[in-house]
């Protein structure tokens, strides 16, 4: 097990066959991960799926998102720990089935078991896009905003995600890991896929370097997506600390952290300045609300 020695208390799920047979029978019992508390003592634990850049072992400080909630929480004198899964269903586990402080993930990608009772709050909005490989479509697909633009084609979707939309449009669905969405779309099993613009950039440089620029980016874009953080009603000191993360992330926005956070992975342009923006507005709803 390979542990970072960083503030924030980072740490990640490695899966390596066969160590779980050195788990105890009583470690077993709450499920298949190694825990914090083998190594050191987890701190407000929150849990996510592995997707550099936005929450990844790949950035020092836990990646985009995580480090906004890290951020906000610093200024409360709270911290956290970020713990990864590879899949949502072992994310979800630990959410719904123990007391982990809470969970992080794009909006359409949380399950409303998930949600259901705990307390939701948005924490940055991500810039999507549909892709698809230009090798089996040299004339580009024609997306022209509408679903049943894209009808008969291939949606490679994610095993949680909700495909009502897509299927009633007659669009055909193939479930993949997240970890698959672009190779599949190279081997041909899928048309398209939906991805995080960051993350696709990142997927791409990392995984496929060389065929990088054969993935086309449909565009118009088919919509921004919220990022949320639940926080988990079981854990005892969840509504305190949801609390301090609501007055955290306040004071990022207002002082020039939040912006900061955006530009450093995004980039000091229109887009990160329109992101802030908009969420500005988000969040003084999500302010109202309560």
């Amino acid at each position: 097990m390979k542990t970072m020695a960083l503030p924030i208390g980072l740490k990640k799920w490695i899966h390596v066959s066969g160590l779980m047979m050195l788990v105890s029978v009583s470690l077993m019992a709450t499920g298949p991960r190694i825990t914090a508390a083998m190594f050191a003592q987890a701190k407000n634990e929150i849990v996510a799926v592995e997707k550099p850049p936005l929450y990844a072992m790949q950035q020092p400080s836990g990646g985009l998102v995580f480090e906004i909630v890290t951020a906000a929480l610093k200024t409360q004198d709270e911290m956290a720990t970020l713990t990864t899964y590879p899949v949502r269903k072992m994310a979800d586990y630990y959410l719904t089935q123990e007391k982990v402080l809470g969970a992080l993930g794009r909006a359409q990608n949380l399950s409303e078991a998930d949600k259901k009772g705990n307390i939701v709050l948005p924490v940055y909005r991500v810039h999507e896009h549909y892709y698809y490989y230009k090798p089996f479509h040299p004339k580009g697909i024609v997306w022209k905003g509408a679903l049943s633009d894209l009808k008969g084609l291939r949606y490679g979707a994610r095993e949680e995600e909700n495909t009502q939309a897509y299927e009633k449009a007659g669009i055909k669905i193939v479930r993949l890991s997240g970890l698959d969405l672009f190779k599949k779309l190279k081997e041909g099993s899928v048309d398209f896929i939906n991805e995080p613009e960051l993350s696709a950039k990142v997927m791409l440089e990392a995984n496929l370097q060389a065929d990088k620029n054969q993935f086309g980016e449909m565009n118009p874009a088919p919509f921004e997506s919220t990022v949320l953080i639940v926080f988990n009603v079981k854990n005892e000191d969840a509504k305190t600390i949801s609390k301090k993360f609501r007055d955290g992330l306040t004071t990022i926005l207002e002082n020039g952290q939040y912006q900061a956070i955006l530009e450093k992975y995004e980039g000091k342009n229109s887009l990160s300045a329109s992101h802030v923006k908009d969420f500005k507005i988000q969040w003084k709803k999500e302010l109202l609300r309560k």
